[in-house]
């Protein structure tokens, strides 16, 4: 019979594996658990009507790391969906959470969806609005130079980084000046412009909104003056219509 402390130190792993009585076999170590689990993608933006395949990478409880596929999820399917491979899909314009849960752990990354303003557009817009202050030109210029219902040529040049959506615009012969401004929660575009054609300027407001990839939908308004007459101006709204990326 084996002394009762021998067996006490043995179950313990206390004893060395030489003893008489005590296994020799080498203890089995514990399966590592999930600490923690990151969620990747190439950023945080994603544009609307693009995808992107997530990827996931679990943290183990004994330090190493390994790829990790689980139950991935969307906080916000209206704004971006995710498939059981980790695809997530832009939907519409806002911030969605993309989650994948494995081995009782959830991570998580947020992004944001917006519209993708990048590239080369043409299209029209048409005068639904004119109003004009002050002496000759201005008294004709809405009858005869921006009746309702005219239409007129338009392009814009944009480049977009994330966020931050810069570029000109030309309507007929005039093009503006360079400007830059945010994209807003809801993926519309507020830019302020300034065009010059001899001693005629316009100082113009562009709202731009795309909700289908490749189409800027939007108003205007431009107010112009003349350094050649004193006093006056004319002030243009108009609606963009057929305007398509290049």
């Amino acid at each position: 019979m084996l002394n009762p402390k021998l067996l006490i130190r043995c179950a313990f792993g206390l004893a060395l594996l030489t003893v008489v009585g005590c296994s020799k076999n080498n203890p089995v170590a514990p399966t590592p658990s999930t600490s923690s689990i990151a969620v990747n993608s190439t950023g945080t933006t994603l544009f609307l009507g693009s995808a992107e395949t997530f990827t996931a990478v679990s943290t183990l409880s004994n330090g190493t790391t390994q790829a990790t596929t689980g139950t991935w999820t969307s906080d916000a399917q209206a704004i971006a969906t995710v498939d059981g491979t980790g695809r997530v899909s832009g939907v519409a314009s806002g911030d969605a959470t993309i989650s994948v849960d494995a081995g009782g752990v959830r991570g998580s990354k947020r992004i944001r969806v917006l519209p993708n303003y990048q590239g080369s557009w043409l299209g029209n817009y048409i005068i639904d609005g004119c109003s004009s202050i002050g002496p000759s030109p201005w008294t004709t210029a809405c009858s005869l130079g921006f009746p309702n219902g005219k239409s007129f040529t338009l392009a814009f040049q944009f480049t977009q980084a994330n966020g931050i959506v810069s570029g000109t615009a030309a309507q007929n012969a005039v093009l503006s000046n360079q400007f830059s401004s945010s994209v807003q929660g809801n993926g519309a575009v507020t830019a302020q412009a300034v065009g010059n054609l001899g001693t005629t300027s316009s100082s113009q407001t562009w709202n731009l909104q795309s909700t289908t990839d490749g189409r800027i939908a939007g108003t205007l308004r431009f107010v112009y003056t003349d350094t050649s007459v004193a006093v006056g101006s004319a002030t243009v709204t108009a609606t963009l219509s057929n305007v398509n990326r290049q």
